[in-house]
């Protein structure tokens, strides 16, 4: 770790640059789908890795029912930092209904209780090709550690991260 950063500022860089890093991987043969599109913060991370790496497109799914959130603020952000997500301003279950595109890297940051949670992985998780990842934001939270723990079977090579404020993020590989 360098010494001009706190323990703090290497753990969050290290998480954002993970999925970085994860994004640029991504295999073309699939996309990339961010659940739960929020103010965008980890979307920059995922779009600028997805640039440098296989070019993987970007979708991103959020009904933009959280406070503080909206979606002129992410399409702005975006076109500032020159970067594209498709968005589909909807909720995660309208979109699973239609989702018909091979996912190499699941992002699920949407709503955050057991149920939801679940349902998210359940409804994304078969379209996620194999050796995708599968990434769940907020993992200290308890209903989200419940469905990690269930679903973990479907899951290897997996890692668990906290970022600045905190909240993890669970990062694993489809098996």
């Amino acid at each position: 770790m360098p010494n001009t950063l706190s323990l703090t500022q290497y753990i969050q860089d290290h998480y954002c640059k993970t999925l970085h890093e994860l994004a640029k991987v991504a295999s073309p043969s699939g996309v990339i789908l961010e659940l739960g599109v929020g103010s965008w913060g980890s979307g920059v991370w995922i779009c600028s890795g997805a640039a440098e790496g296989t070019n993987c497109p970007v979708y991103g799914i959020d009904n933009f029912s959280m406070e503080g959130t909206s979606v002129l603020q992410v399409l702005d952000s975006m076109k500032d930092r020159g970067y594209s997500e498709n968005l589909l301003v909807m909720s995660t279950y309208n979109a699973h209904r239609i989702w018909n595109c091979p996912i190499s890297l699941l992002f699920i940051d949407a709503d955050h209780s057991y149920e939801a949670c679940y349902n998210d992985f359940q409804w994304f998780y078969p379209s996620v090709i194999h050796d995708g990842f599968i990434v769940f934001h907020d993992s200290e939270q308890q209903e989200v550690k419940r469905v990690i723990k269930e679903v973990s079977e479907f899951l290897c090579d997996d890692v668990e991260m906290l970022d600045a404020d905190g909240r993890g993020c669970y990062f694993a590989k489809k098996k």
